[in-house]
């Protein structure tokens, strides 16, 4: 059965000092990639916590929050390529990371850093629009 409520997630585009943004793949999203690395927010949990957590526990890299710039907020309800029936709430974020050394967490199925134009090209439909913004910025 569904929660009955949204569900609070922060996500990141991880850029390294190249330029290269990192990719992920996860079977819950249908094993598509996604340009977004994060997760739900624990009660009690400060946001930005939280991104550091999610991104620690998922792929094993750190930043400051000093290399952090909000991006968006997106709502999904019922997303379709996820693996369950539910109301998203995601914030998301840009960080940047010195030490790209991955150590990927059981959920992650294959992590790839391209440059934003390839991901562009490999992300999921519903990523497109927050890369897109990303590289006008550029």
């Amino acid at each position: 059965m569904a929660r009955q409520h949204p569900e609070l997630v922060v996500g990141a585009i991880v850029q390294n000092k190249e330029g290269k943004i990192l990719l992920i793949r996860q079977k819950k999203w249908e094993n598509r990639y996604s340009c977004f690395v994060g997760g739900h927010v624990r009660f009690g949990e400060p946001i930005l916590i939280a991104l550091q957590r999610e991104i620690r526990e998922e792929t094993g890299l750190t930043f400051s929050l000093d290399d952090t710039t909000w991006l968006e907020w997106k709502e999904v309800i019922r997303p379709d390529l996820y693996h369950r029936e539910a109301h998203l709430v995601f914030l998301n974020y840009l960080v940047h990371v010195e030490d790209t050394r991955l150590r990927l967490g059981a959920e992650i199925q294959e992590a790839v850093w391209v440059s934003i134009e390839e991901g562009i090209d490999m992300v999921m439909p519903e990523n497109h629009d927050a890369l897109e913004k990303l590289l006008a910025t550029l």
